[in-house]
């Protein structure tokens, strides 16, 4: 009868220093992959966001606002309600009436914190509140005018077209991400230009 011999203890520790050797190397290399899928580029995620947004308003038939927070630095996409967005010029309607009235402060703090929730109740998110990319500075209008905030509203329409609107980034090249008004891919810019020298 033939004697079977097993691994000695020596091809067994190779065996295992190959194996965690092997592992440690995945475990880097997965963990390294996570962390860049994690930070993808803001401008991508905007790009992805523009997209959605003319599909859904292409789909619902409807128009929807990119609704942009830039004091609590979030943004959000929902039907447009004229009721919730002021314009300037409703704006600046309601300072003269406050000043013609004389209202004091803590009425009108009141006044605008009832508003705001009514506002809240008042809106349907097609997509959750999310926060903005901590590098975007700035959104300008296609004339190179910087919006003002704290609210922006951007508009996405049924017919596949948008407003048109670039945004800034902290970068040192192609810092301005043009987003055009009809339905074609945003283009990267070095400087902040005119809309007509950026139409192709």
């Amino acid at each position: 009868m033939k004697y079977r011999r097993g691994f000695t203890l020596v091809e067994v520790l190779v065996v295992v220093a190959i194996l965690g050797t092997m592992a440690v190397l995945v475990f880097d290399l997965l963990r390294s992959f996570i962390a860049d899928a994690g930070e993808a580029p803001s401008e991508l995620t905007i790009e992805g966001l523009v997209s959605q947004a003319r599909e859904r308003a292409l789909i619902h038939g409807k128009i929807l606002t990119l609704y942009i927070d830039m004091e609590k630095r979030e943004f959000g996409l929902r039907e447009y309600d004229p009721l919730l967005e002021t314009s300037v010029d409703a704006s600046l309607a309601q300072l003269s009436e406050r000043i013609r009235r004389g209202r004091n402060p803590t009425t009108d703090d009141k006044e605008k914190k009832k508003q705001e929730e009514e506002k809240e109740r008042r809106t349907v998110w097609l997509m959750d509140k999310r926060k903005l990319p901590a590098n975007l500075l700035r959104i300008h209008s296609v004339s190179g005018l910087t919006l003002a905030g704290p609210d922006i509203f951007l508009h996405f329409y049924p017919d596949g077209t948008s407003d048109s609107f670039i945004l800034e980034f902290e970068r040192e090249q192609n810092q301005y991400l043009y987003i055009p008004r009809q339905n074609t891919a945003p283009r990267y810019l070095t400087d902040l230009r005119p809309a007509e020298e950026v139409r192709p």
